[in-house]
């Protein structure tokens, strides 16, 4: 009886451990994690930063845009979660530009060359719409995208 117990449980054991050896794999590959999907507070920190970029005038801004559009469209799930971005986005950026022309034009010269440093412009964006973000981390749009029109390319 002892050593059917004992069989029973070096059984178990390897079944578990094979078990957390999976979870484990499925965590680290980020398919237990929500990382990759947008967050509101993401998407205002991207906005926010435009809008005091805009307010001004820095060069980089459409460059900065372009990138944070493909972050965007490869982070979210639905296409209500792509309005519910593009709004939050639009409405922070405004706000930020609001803010940011009440300010002096002194405030301006530190905000640009701040902007114009961020590690973000060393993002790689491939045709497809797939982004290399600074991190290292690779997102891929929930819809193909041709990049150079920004529309959805058709399925073939």
């Amino acid at each position: 009886m002892q050593e059917e117990v004992i069989i029973l449980l070096k059984k178990m054991h390897k079944k578990l451990c094979l078990l957390s050896f999976i979870m484990f794999m499925l965590a680290n590959t980020g398919y237990l994690h929500a990382e990759d999907s947008l967050t509101e507070k993401e998407t205002k920190a991207y906005a926010t930063v435009a809008g005091i970029a805009l307010a001004c005038k820095a060069k980089k801004l459409p460059e900065y845009e372009f990138i944070v559009n493909t972050i965007i469209k490869a982070k979210v799930k639905t296409d209500d979660e792509a309005s519910k971005a593009i709004y939050d986005y639009a409405f922070a950026k405004a706000y930020a530009f609001k803010k940011q022309k009440t300010k002096p034009a002194s405030d301006c010269r530190n905000s640009v060359a701040r902007f114009n440093s961020q590690k973000i412009f060393s993002s790689v964006i491939l045709k497809d719409g797939r982004i290399k973000t600074p991190d290292g981390v690779w997102h891929r749009p929930t819809k193909p995208y041709d990049v150079r029109t920004n529309k959805v390319t058709p399925k073939k």
